[in-house]
């Protein structure tokens, strides 16, 4: 007879004889159509399985099929059966038994923790990877994933519904093949703003229940805001925060306006000529009649120098100190940038250029989320693409090959500062010209990484770039990885850097890789 979705483990039963001829597995019959899909009860191995379980017995040596991997096989009520435990299982998260035929024994691996953003360290009991810290200003997302039996039908995605940075996290389809009933973790940290996690199976039965037992979980700033399994063909939660107002405009404090207070108490405007002429008589006062006869004496004659002490109302022949004039610059200068001024800049794209740009100075400048991907690659459409300077010569990304398995440059960072001893030590500073400063890259690296180099340009004028080499770094591993290098900051308002990662060849701008 026929049966329908969800029954799984069901008896196919052949309609003339009433006899099971199978098992129902997946598929199923509806009102409007559709198949079984099954497994046939002569097929060897299901017959096996059949046999075993009708076999009779009087003790567990009876039932040993000579097989380690599958597990201990016990007589219970005179019929065989195997304990369904795994029988590698250490009862530790943290580790995973991987069970050797061969050699009738079972192997221990440790978790990998190696995603981009985690420590690399597991933690019992609980078997989650410790997870570094965002910076103070992003929030981290992060998306659990278990698989099903048919994990290629899966996919998902996590959209910035706020700007225009589309898709900044996803996964599933091509890199999850291969992988049933097994758990995947990816993580970023972003912005604040509102997001969308959508996951999609494209059977349409979800990843739960009907083909194995799959699950998603996802978190926000480390609080649970999406879960579930059990859905047809797509699924969407919305979470995070409202959208950010436009950002505040700098500086957050004006430069000081020229001259705010009034030249002090009793001082004049500055003399436009020299003093009014002094007095046109000698202070003594002249006869009202002429003598007819001179004098004895002479008159007194007129004082030789004028009156020590002008009229009170006259400023001084030459004022001592003239009147503040019109600054050359203003009385109280711009800010001059200092460490505790500094703030660290999120870049946003800028259609201008084609690429993220911080339009702000301060201690950093972070790509964050905007170029994850690469053109529109398998599972990893990145946003905005290519995110290359399109002034100057045109370098578009390469679109072949599968998200986080082929190269892709993931994150860009600036920072203030410099490399001691290895370790990149950030200064707190602006980045200004003369100084020095780090470039961090986080790149996804094919393989073993060991056909693939970063190399690292900078122009002093990103409107028309003349780039200039500052490295080429070797991919120190393969998968996520990152790699750091120090250089002076060379003059120019307008500065930017490029990350070419190429597969062999030579250093290039533009390897269309």
């Amino acid at each position: 007879p026929d049966t329908t979705g969800g029954n799984s483990g069901s008896p196919v039963v052949h309609e003339e004889t009433g006899l099971a001829i199978g098992v129902h597995t997946n598929g199923g019959c509806t009102a409007t159509g559709g198949a079984n899909k099954g497994t046939r009860i002569d097929k060897p191995v299901f017959k096996e399985a059949v046999d075993f379980l009708l076999e009779d017995c009087t003790q567990d040596s009876d039932c040993d099929d000579g097989v380690f991997c599958n597990g201990a096989e016990v007589c219970t009520a005179g019929k065989c059966r195997r304990d369904d435990s795994d029988i590698c299982d250490d009862g530790l998260a943290c580790t995973i038994g991987i069970c050797n035929e061969a050699a009738s024994m079972c192997e221990y691996q440790p978790k990998s923790c190696s995603e981009p953003g985690q420590t690399g360290l597991c933690i019992e009991p609980t078997g989650e990877c410790e997870l570094s810290p965002c910076p103070d200003f992003l929030t981290r997302i992060e998306v659990d994933i278990v698989t099903d039996n048919y994990p290629s039908e899966t996919t998902w995605t996590v959209t910035d519904t706020c700007g225009s940075n589309g898709v900044i996290l996803s996964g599933g389809g091509g890199s999850y093949s291969g992988s049933p009933n097994t758990p995947f973790s990816q993580n970023i940290c972003a912005a604040e703003g509102e997001y969308e996690f959508t996951i999609n199976d494209t059977y349409g039965d979800g990843i739960c229940c009907g083909q194995g037992s799959g699950s998603y979980t996802v978190k926000y700033g480390g609080v649970e805001v999406a879960s579930g399994g059990e859905f047809t063909v797509t699924e969407t939660t919305s979470f995070g925060s409202t959208c950010p107002s436009d950002p505040t405009p700098p500086p957050t404090t004006p430069p000081t306006a020229t001259p705010t207070a009034p030249p002090p108490t009793g001082s004049t405007p500055p003399p436009t000529s020299s003093p009014t002429n002094p007095p046109t008589a000698p202070p003594t006062v002249s006869p009202t009649n002429l003598p007819t006869l001179p004098p004895t004496n002479p008159p007194t004659a007129p004082p030789t120098n004028l009156p020590t002490n002008p009229p009170t109302s006259l400023p001084t022949v030459t004022p001592t100190a003239p009147p503040t004039p019109a600054p050359t610059e203003p009385l109280t200068p711009p800010p001059t940038p200092t460490s505790g001024d500094a703030v660290a800049q999120e870049a946003v794209f800028d259609s201008g250029y084609g690429a993220p740009r911080c339009t702000n100075v301060g201690s950093s400048c972070d790509s964050l989320a905007l170029l994850n991907g690469r053109g529109t690659i398998t599972n990893g459409n990145e946003p905005n693409h290519s995110n290359t300077n399109k002034n100057g010569a045109v370098c578009n990304d390469g679109n072949s090959g599968t998200y986080q398995s082929d190269e892709s440059v993931e994150q860009i960072t600036v920072t203030a500062g410099d490399i001691v001893s290895g370790t990149p030590v950030p200064s707190g500073d602006f980045i200004v010209e003369g100084s020095r400063a780090f470039v961090t890259v986080n790149l996804w690296c094919w393989n073993t990484g060991s056909s693939d180099t970063a190399d690292i340009y900078i122009t002093s004028d990103a409107s028309s770039p003349d780039w200039q080499p500052l490295a080429s770094i070797a991919c120190p591993g393969g998968g996520a990885q990152t790699i750091t290098h120090a250089f002076d900051v060379p003059s120019g308002a307008n500065q930017s850097i490029r990350v070419n990662l190429r597969y062999n060849g030579s250093p290039s701008t533009c390897s269309n890789g």
